[in-house]
């Protein structure tokens, strides 16, 4: 088992067979799913949670990545929501970034020093989705930046989105750019797809909240376990992508503490 798909709550309805799992680590429990799509073993992680309860910034990140390390992951597609500044990424939308902007970021850390992150997501994964969205003509809208914002319970002003805007920003999100970080620490590929719950501040025409940014995602859902699906496919263990030449050298020590099931 060399994937891991990081999404949310009813994505391991893909697997077969899914066996519930709950493991302890230093960072506190974690659960996640493992069985088979299309006979390969796929061990599956719900970001929020198994009730998705967990608002963004309760998010057991160094948890969920070290549990995924500790199983012999080596490669990890996530799916995750974001709101769009650009007209043409519309609300239901998928997009795979290649770059972020970490913007204050909070303190996630295996404690491993600067790690170089120059390309944050897996060329060879985001590879494998864009054939597959190929493959099963579903539209993608491909390259782009996904601005990781670290909020406390609210969303941006209207002031704020025209500043990120102005900076060339495509997306805004609260998750996946902590969770990149953290698998490059750990020497895991990481790439995620994106789906657009929403547009911005002072750009929606409806009001921000979190009914539609969930009414919108439950609406995706199909199509996103479609493309992750048609996507697993592509993903190959052996790994000769760009992430390996950034990667640091693992301080074993930052890893110190047992994971029993």
């Amino acid at each position: 088992m060399f994937l891991g798909i990081i999404g949310g709550t009813g994505l391991y309805e893909l697997l077969d067979d899914a066996e519930k799992i709950k493991f302890r680590t230093p960072y506190g429990y974690v659960i996640l799913y493992r069985g088979l799509i299309q006979d390969q073993e796929i061990a599956f992680l719900p970001r929020h949670g198994v009730d998705h309860d967990r608002l963004p910034r309760e998010v057991n990140y160094l948890g969920n990545i070290y549990t995924l390390k500790q199983l012999g992951i080596t490669r990890i597609l996530a799916t995750s929501a974001a709101g769009s500044f650009r007209e043409e990424i519309k609300p239901g939308d998928f997009f795979l970034p290649d770059q972020f902007f970490g913007f204050l970021e909070s303190d996630h850390s295996f404690r491993m020093g600067n790690v170089e992150i120059t390309d944050p997501y897996c060329n060879e994964i985001r590879d494998a989705v864009k054939e597959a969205a190929t493959m099963e003509k579903i539209p993608l809208h491909v390259d782009g930046i996904y601005l990781g914002y670290q909020s406390y319970d609210r969303y941006e002003t209207a002031a704020e989105i025209r500043v990120f805007k102005s900076w060339g920003m495509d997306v805004v999100g609260q998750t996946n750019h902590k969770e990149a970080i953290l698998a490059r620490q750990l020497r895991m590929c990481y790439a995620v797809i994106i789906v657009a719950s929403n547009y911005v501040a002072g750009i929606s025409k409806v009001p921000l909240s979190l009914e539609n940014h969930r009414r919108v995602v439950q609406q995706s859902q199909d199509a996103m376990f479609h493309l992750v699906k048609s996507s697993i496919p592509f993903v190959t263990e052996e790994r000769n992508c760009k992430c390996i030449e950034q990667m640091p050298e693992i301080d074993a020590t930052a890893l110190s503490g047992d994971l029993f099931l």
